[in-house]
């Protein structure tokens, strides 16, 4: 956090230019008032698509942050109060890459005013051939498949996050909060990201993204759900079956 009393200096800001510097793997934008930096995964040069697609999305951030960071200094300086410099940190971690996918974990960090900053997590899998990205749909098989999978994944992260976070006694306010997160629905089943397995080379199974305020208070933090591979194959498709093997490799 770029800190000080550079507040007083905000009737220049519309003249201001911010000072970025960027290498291969990182940009930084750095103001009195803002500080934003992203770091991008070397792994990542091996899939330009991807990469083009997470260095623009990051950069656009920084940029609409820096602008709001703009008009809340100046508003700050006309009621004649001090503005908390604005921070957003931004990082991208490949979690696994085959001949296939290629998954990784978008981390950030924003502190915009308030008691503390706020994280979030942006888990993706790319599709090398296709050049998409790929949701639980593109994961689960067809048909009735696809449904008992959603049903059972939905099933599995409630009693999981019930167990890992909660220690299986979850506050009745937070019910509703935990239920809307993992219903079993495509698009909301769709925040995983592909893990290594103890076989090389192949999918050990999925790693859910929850942050924090999703499915608990701010103190008792986020979670990852890791769900191993044994437990899906009767769900995945029969195409995609062979890829997954083994068990979860723990990180470290």
């Amino acid at each position: 956090m770029k800190a000080g009393a550079a507040w007083v200096l905000l009737g220049l800001l519309a003249s201001v230019t911010p000072v970025l510097s960027q290498s291969a793997n990182r940009l930084v934008f750095d103001e009195p008032i803002f500080y934003g930096t992203a770091e991008f995964s070397p792994d990542l040069s091996a899939f330009p698509a991807l990469d083009r697609r997470l260095r623009s999305s990051a950069q656009k951030l920084i940029e609409e942050l820096l602008e709001l960071a703009k008009s809340e200094a100046s508003a700050a300086n006309t009621a004649g109060y001090a503005f908390q410099p604005y921070e957003v940190i931004i990082t991208d971690e490949v979690k696994f890459s085959n001949g296939r996918f290629v998954s990784l974990l978008r981390q950030g960090y924003a502190y915009t005013g308030g008691a503390h900053g706020n994280e979030w997590s942006e888990p993706i899998v790319w599709d090398i051939s296709r050049r998409t990205v790929v949701g639980i749909e593109g994961i689960l098989g067809d048909g009735r498949r696809m449904r008992d999978g959603l049903e059972f994944l939905s099933e599995y992260l409630r009693s999981a996050i019930a167990a890992q976070v909660w220690d299986n006694q979850i506050d009745p306010t937070w019910v509703g909060d935990i239920e809307a997160v993992t219903e079993p629905d495509a698009a909301t089943l769709s925040n995983f990201v592909l893990i290594p397995s103890t076989e090389p080379g192949k999918i050990g199974g999925l790693a859910y993204q929850y942050d924090r305020y999703s499915v608990a208070p701010y103190v008792l933090g986020g979670a990852e759900i890791i769900v191993p591979q044994q437990v899906l194959q009767p769900y995945l498709r029969p195409d995609l079956a062979p890829l997954f093997s083994g068990a979860p490799l723990p990180e470290g």
